[in-house]
């Protein structure tokens, strides 16, 4: 690659120390960008016709000199003394020492309160799904009973339709179609973070009471497989 002067045909000639008056200089001669210190693109200028000579071999330095002043030079580099922490004495060692045992300490009181509510919140919690579960099954007739023992589900028998209620909370509610298949399915719940078994009791005596208000309030989707086909529902007929 050669550099090629801004125009005409020849080279800078300068004296100045500064490569960059050099550049902006409007001097030329013969082939060649003359300028008294390094050979600065001899490797990049491998063309005859135009070159650039110096006799210094510092290109760098050269190009980052202003005014005869180098920044990049070693000797220009500025020594930070960064401060000094002074050595502690035995009382403050030890005082430091008492405060991260007490800090310590106070992190491990409250990651044992923690995992002590953690535990009465979900001994709480299988209690009352254990509740839920009895009274659901303490409503459920025998037939509801014996398929909820076997799938989690039962069938509820509503006027317009058949409604097949599984363990859940959302979307658990099935309409079923007297052939067996699901037509669309439902999803209608508590706004209360209850046990699922006590969704399913509201669902089903909600059907039992109210079919029309439980239909009209529930959110409706398509199954998936609208081939879908309950399994026992011949038991329910």
């Amino acid at each position: 690659m050669a550099i090629i002067p801004p125009s005409g045909t020849g080279s800078f000639i300068t004296a100045d120390d500064n490569i960059w008056a050099g550049w902006t200089s409007s001097t030329y001669s013969s082939n060649s960008f003359v300028c008294p210190n390094a050979t600065i693109w001899t490797n990049w200028s491998n063309s005859t016709s135009t070159t650039i000579e110096n006799i210094s071999s510092n290109t760098w330095s050269y190009w980052a000199q202003v005014a005869g002043d180098t920044p990049l030079s070693p000797t220009r580099l500025v020594q930070v003394a960064l401060p000094v922490r002074p050595e502690l004495t035995p009382e403050e060692r030890a005082q430091m020492a008492a405060r991260q045992a007490e800090l310590a300490a106070e992190r491990e009181r409250y990651r044992v309160e923690w995992e002590a509510k953690q535990t009465a919140l979900r001994v709480a919690r299988e209690q009352a799904v254990g509740r839920a579960e009895s009274l659901l099954r303490s409503l459920l007739s025998q037939e509801q009973l014996a398929m909820f023992t076997r799938e989690r589900a039962f069938v509820v028998n509503g006027r317009r339709d058949r409604y097949r209620i599984r363990a859940g909370r959302q979307g658990n509610v099935d309409v079923v179609g007297h052939d067996g298949r699901i037509r669309e399915v439902l999803c209608i719940h508590p706004r209360e973070d209850v046990p699922n078994f006590d969704t399913m009791v509201a669902q089903k005596l909600m059907i039992e009471d109210n079919e029309d208000s439980f239909v009209a309030l529930a959110n409706k989707s398509r199954p998936w497989d609208m081939a879908t086909v309950l399994p026992a529902i011949a038991t329910m007929q």
